[in-house]
C-alpha cells in the first residue's frame, strides 16, 4: 500500500509493506512481518507478533507491546520502542539520526543492550546496564542473557531505557 497525505487506521491484519509521505498511519495487531516506510508520517504500531521493519524520516516513530523483533532507520523528533515479552528471539536495532529514542522492556527481561548517543545523554533504570561515566554510551545484559540477542539503540539525542513506558 501507498499513498499521500493518508489517514491510515489497520487493525488486525496478516502483513503489510507500506509506503507513505505525509500521513499517519495506525496499526493494531499485526500477525506476520511489517514493513513501513514513511516520509514527515507520523508511524504508531500496536501488538505486532513478528519483525517490523520501519524508515522513516521526520516524524515520530512509536512500536508499542512489541513481541518480535524490529529493525527502525529514523530521522525524526522522537522513536519510542516497547517490548512486551521477556525473551526477544532475535537481535534489534533502534537508530535515530535526528532525535530521541526511548526503549521499554518489561521487568525480567532477558537480553543484551548495547547504546550510544551523539549529542545527548543516556539514562537507563536497567539492571545490568551500565552507563559510561560521560553517559553517552552504555552496556549489558539484562536477565539470564543470551548474548547474541542484542538491542542495539543509537540516537542523535538522548535515550531512555526503561521498564516504564513513557507517558504520551
Amino acid at each position: 500500500m501507498s499513498g499521500s497525505g493518508l489517514k491510515l487506521s489497520l487493525r488486525q491484519i496478516a502483513s503489510a509493506k507500506i509506503d507513505v509521505t505525509t500521513s499517519e498511519v495506525v496499526i493494531d495487531g499485526v500477525s506476520g512481518p511489517l514493513e513501513v516506510s514513511g516520509e514527515e508520517t507520523d508511524l504508531r504500531i500496536v501488538n505486532a507478533a513478528q519483525e517490523v521493519t520501519v524508515r522513516s524520516r521526520g516524524g515520530d516513530v512509536r512500536i508499542l507491546d512489541q513481541v518480535g523483533p524490529v529493525q527502525v532507520q529514523a530521522e525524526g523528533d522522537r522513536v519510542e520502542v516497547s517490548w512486551a515479552t521477556l525473551f526477544p528471539a532475535k537481535g534489534s536495532l533502534v537508530q535515530n539520526d535526528g532525535g530521541s529514542v526511548a526503549v521499554v522492556l518489561p521487568p525480567g527481561a532477558a537480553c543484551r543492550v548495547e547504546a550510544e548517543t551523539r549529542y545527548g545523554r543516556i539514562e537507563s533504570d536497567f539492571p545490568g546496564v551500565a552507563v559510561g561515566p560521560e553517559g553517552t554510551k552504555a552496556s549489558g545484559a539484562l536477565g539470564s542473557a543470551n548474548q547474541s540477542t542484542v538491542i542495539r539503540v543509537v540516537a542523535e539525542r538522548d535515550i531512555t531505557l526503561s521498564t516504564r513506558r513513557v507517558e504520551e
